[in-house]
C-alpha cells in the first residue's frame, strides 16, 4: 500500500500538501520490471503515468529499424515518466526500457484525471507540476543537441 509519505520523498510531490498526496496515492499501484524490460514503447496509446521506487531506465527513441538512441536515464527516487496519459493524444512519445530490476508505481491517467475533475485546483497544482517537468526535460534535450553539434 502506498502512503502519501511514499510519494512525499519524490522532489516531484515534496511540496504538494498532504490531502492531495493521500488522494493521489490510493490509486497507485506497484510493478516491478526486470532489466531489459520494456515499460513504455513509443507511439502506444498512453494509460499510466509512473513514479520510479528503484532502479534506472533509459528514455529512447528509434534511430533506425531495431537500433534506439537514449536521450535519458533516469534513476532518482521519485522521478515521473508516461506523463503522454494526462496530455492529448494521450500517445508516449518514446520508448522507456528497465536498465535493471526496477520498482514503480503506476497512476492511471483516467482515474487520475477523474480525481483533478473533482478537485479542480489539485488538478491545477499537479498539471502546473507536469509542466514544469516537460520543460526541464526540453531544455536538458535542447542543450545535450547543441553539445553534439557544436
Amino acid at each position: 500500500m502506498t502512503t502519501h509519505e511514499d510519494l512525499k520523498a519524490s522532489s516531484f510531490f515534496k511540496d504538494l500538501p498532504d490531502a492531495y498526496l493521500g488522494k493521489i496515492a490510493e490509486l497507485c499501484r506497484e510493478e516491478v520490471f526486470q532489466a531489459q524490460d520494456i515499460i513504455i514503447n513509443e507511439n502506444e496509446e498512453a494509460h499510466k503515468l509512473f513514479i520510479l521506487m528503484e532502479g534506472s531506465i533509459a528514455i529512447q527513441l528509434p534511430l533506425k529499424k531495431y537500433h534506439y538512441v537514449i536521450i535519458s536515464t533516469l534513476e532518482e527516487k521519485g522521478v515521473l515518466f508516461g506523463w503522454s496519459s494526462l496530455v492529448e493524444p494521450k500517445q508516449y512519445s518514446a520508448a522507456v526500457k528497465c536498465l535493471d530490476k526496477t520498482r514503480v508505481l503506476s497512476l492511471n491517467g483516467k482515474e487520475l484525471e477523474k480525481l483533478f475533475q473533482e478537485d479542480p485546483v489539485m488538478g491545477l497544482a499537479f498539471m502546473k507540476k507536469i509542466a514544469n517537468l516537460i520543460d526541464q526535460r526540453l531544455i536538458s534535450m535542447r542543450n545535450r543537441l547543441v553539445s553534439t553539434i557544436s
